[in-house]
């Protein structure tokens, strides 16, 4: 009997075992996962194809079971559509498991183990006052614009209020301060959150704190107003107007306003406000958190 050698197979080893799925690390486990059914399917081909070859050749035809294989593992075009598809359905129940074990404050560790040998090698005195929260606090050059007073900085670019929160005890509590600025809220509106996300998020930030340094102040800096995220803005101010409502009520918080002097009177903040990127700060909008800031810590 003839014995045909359709290239279906070869296409399907080649497009999704070595294209599809590599170039991700869930492609990669997804591979181990789906490689073994496809080799089986050409392992039983093979051995058919071999035992056919060599009745073949004594002059033997192959019995009933043998040609069964043949035909039901032959990949075919509908057979590589077959297998699209169940890669298609059940690829991504696979990626969505594999991340779902990720832990997602596993992104700031470097910068969390930064923070530990900085307060290691520089034996800071508690009682201080530190800076916390997302690229907004990372860029600022707290030594240029409050010159002597040995604020830190313990800013991580990215970071939401929840992610000061679950590190709090490795980088802020080894500190003591006697007060810490945060300011976070920004990132946390722009991956979803609604204001009460963020306002809960703000109180749970606050209990964590004060259990670990019993009578720190905690000083908010609203969430401020850019020109790259404007469309968010009406979420963030409700979230500015409920932290404020909150620390009006509590001895031990302050709220500290930057967005109405950088929007002032024009619709919007000005770009002069802004580096490049329209989100993070130049030096004339570091200059306006600066005097703010200055006021409510009661720096003359």
């Amino acid at each position: 009997p003839q014995i045909s050698h359709s290239p279906s197979f070869g296409l399907l080893d080649q497009s999704i075992i070595q294209g599809v799925t590599v170039g991700t690390p869930d492609g990669r486990h997804f591979l181990n996962f789906l490689k073994p059914s496809v080799r089986f399917q050409a392992d039983r081909v093979q051995r058919a194809r071999g035992r056919v070859q060599n009745q073949a050749s004594n002059n033997h035809h192959p019995h009933d079971g043998e040609l069964f294989i043949m035909k039901s593992a032959r990949w075919g075009p509908r057979s590589v559509l077959r297998s699209l598809l169940w890669f298609g359905c059940f690829a991504p129940l696979f990626f969505l498991t594999a991340r779902a074990h990720e832990d997602p404050f596993d992104r700031w560790e470097d910068d969390i183990k930064r923070f530990e040998r900085l307060t290691l090698e520089a034996q800071v005195d508690s009682g201080g006052v530190v800076f916390v929260g997302s690229s907004s606090i990372r860029k600022w050059k707290l030594d240029q614009f409050f010159p002597n007073k040995g604020y830190l900085n313990r800013g991580f670019g990215g970071s939401t209020i929840a992610d000061s929160t679950h590190f709090s005890e490795r980088f802020i509590e080894p500190l003591k301060p006697s007060k810490i600025v945060l300011y976070a809220g920004d990132n946390d509106i722009n991956q979803g959150k609604s204001a009460e996300q963020v306002v809960q998020d703000f109180k749970a930030f606050v209990k964590k704190v004060q259990q670990l340094v019993p009578g720190v102040e905690v000083i908010f800096i609203s969430i401020k107003p850019s020109l790259k995220r404007w469309e968010l803005y009406p979420e963030m101010s409700k979230a500015n107007a409920s932290i404020a409502e909150l620390c009006k009520i509590n001895d031990q918080l302050k709220f500290a306003d930057i967005a109405t002097p950088m929007i002032g009177n024009n619709p919007q903040p000005a770009e002069s406000l802004f580096v490049k990127d329209q989100l993070h700060l130049s030096d004339k909008g570091y200059e306006i958190w600066t005097r703010v800031l200055q006021g409510v810590l009661d720096i003359p």
